[in-house]
């Protein structure tokens, strides 16, 4: 292993400052790069003392010391700590300078090339960047603020607190821009009312009764609020009008329950729609349940150069891909489509079909086979009529499932069994199931309206 232009080798931590600039350059000159800790020039394996202290020093240093801000993956290499990052976003400063690579050498940037990388982003600008007019920080919701910064710390390992006023912090990752507007991937993730300023941003979610759009709607939302909101939204959706399976094993005969589709599977496709959609398409995303299948239609069509077959890293909206990738929601850039099919296949469903229109990318999931279900989910028509959605879901689970117990309903909804206790407690008191029978032998749910 040699360095080189897009490598930088150093022997340990105290060479923070010097990597942080190395990073810079290397993001100015080829936009990615890689930075090991525990390696000296010629490649030598030294090794580097590796605590949880260490990799939040070399997660914050970068934070605050690279301008537009960076989130890199740090990963432990044993016995090294390696950094890699990607960015399209030059041009980049470390401690308030600009540097680029040569060979193996950092150089200052000169004024001209630093506005000529200024002037090249400025022409651009994608859509999740742009600013809305007649906006302000008020526009945003600090408690969302606030929960994006817990969730990073949580699934990125940077630190919630941030060493500047929050203005300046929505700068920097480009929630705001710096006339104080708010930019369109500002609002969708953290906006109070997105829908009241990007009026397609919705996504309807709707279950029809049959295996086409003309059947009866059995159920509907139009899922609204932030990206990450709606992606919540549209699980509880799905899992209280999708079908749970019951197996017998060869082992036991004791049933396993799972649902016709593999929930991971339909949340990373409801994200993609949300993240990668084309948003000039005055268009919502939708998805239809069906009998039979899921259908998830997607405004806009996938990038030049990527398919289903072979898909890559082309992200349409850049901030929201990356928000989402901060927060958990994405795992690692470009794998969203291997990681769908390779769900399904473990679900025992078959592989999903993507079908392409004029202004549409359609993913169709295809249900277990039907022989294989012994109980049907789906409530009623007007069965559910006043209640809440967590209700609503929590009603279909126990209706379909007699005598179930409430730590299977938590596991099912992944919710706290608490929760579900206070919400069985409520659908009783509603009148809308009734125990029949004692714990004791057994007894079981029945619905009551």
């Amino acid at each position: 292993m040699k360095e080189s232009e897009t490598l930088e080798l150093k022997t340990s931590t105290s060479e923070l400052k010097e990597a942080i600039i190395s990073i810079v350059a290397m993001l100015n000159k080829h936009k990615k790069g890689k930075v090991i800790f525990g390696m000296g020039d010629d490649g030598t394996v030294i090794g580097q003392m590796i605590s949880d202290n260490t990799l939040r020093e070399v997660s914050q240093a970068i934070f605050d010391n690279i301008e537009p801000k960076i989130y890199p993956t740090i990963a432990v290499e044993e016995p090294s700590i390696a950094v890699s990052f990607e960015d399209n976003n030059a041009p980049f400063t470390a401690y308030g300078r600009a540097y680029i690579r040569v060979g193996t050498e950092n150089k200052k940037m000169t004024q001209q090339k630093y506005n000529e990388l200024l002037s090249l982003k400025a022409t651009k600008l994608e859509w999740d960047a742009l600013p809305i007019k007649n906006t302000s920080i008020k526009d945003i919701d600090q408690k969302k603020v606030a929960a994006y910064l817990e969730k990073r710390e949580q699934n990125r390992r940077i630190s919630k607190k941030i060493s500047m006023k929050n203005q300046e912090f929505l700068e920097n990752i480009n929630a705001l821009t710096k006339d104080g507007l708010v930019t369109n991937a500002g609002m969708l993730f953290f906006g109070k009312n997105p829908q009241k300023h990007i009026l397609h941003s919705s996504l309807r979610l709707v279950r029809i009764k049959g295996t086409d759009i003309g059947g009866l709607i059995l159920d509907r939302i139009d899922g609204t609020g932030t990206l990450w909101e709606m992606v919540e939204q549209a699980e509880d959706f799905i899992r209280r009008n999708i079908k749970l399976i019951g197996y017998k094993t060869e082992k036991s005969f004791q049933r396993q329950d799972r649902f016709e589709y593999p929930i991971s599977a339909l949340r990373e496709a409801i994200i993609n729609a949300l993240i990668h959609r084309n948003y000039l398409i005055k268009s919502e995303a939708i998805a239809y349940i069906y009998d039979d299948k899921i259908e998830i239609l997607n405004p806009g069509l996938f990038p030049k150069g990527t398919t289903p077959e072979h898909p890559k890293h082309i992200p349409r909206n850049f901030l929201l891909s990356q928000y989402m990738y901060d927060i958990g929601e994405v795992e690692k850039y470009g794998s969203g489509i291997l990681s769908i099919k390779k769900r399904c296949k473990e679900n025992g469903n078959k592989l999903p079909k993507y079908v392409f229109s004029e202004l549409h990318t359609k993913i169709i999931f295809y249900s277990l086979e039907p022989e294989r279900t012994t109980m049907s989910s789906g409530l009623s028509e007007g069965l559910s009529e006043g209640l809440s959605e967590g209700l609503k879901s929590l009603l279909n689970i126990v209706i379909n499932n007699p005598g179930i117990k409430a730590v299977k309903v938590s596991e099912l909804l992944q919710r706290p069994i608490k929760t579900i206790e206070r919400q069985i407690k409520e659908l009783k008191q509603k009148g809308f199931i009734e125990r029949r029978g004692s714990r004791k032998t057994g007894g079981y749910w029945e619905i009551s309206k």
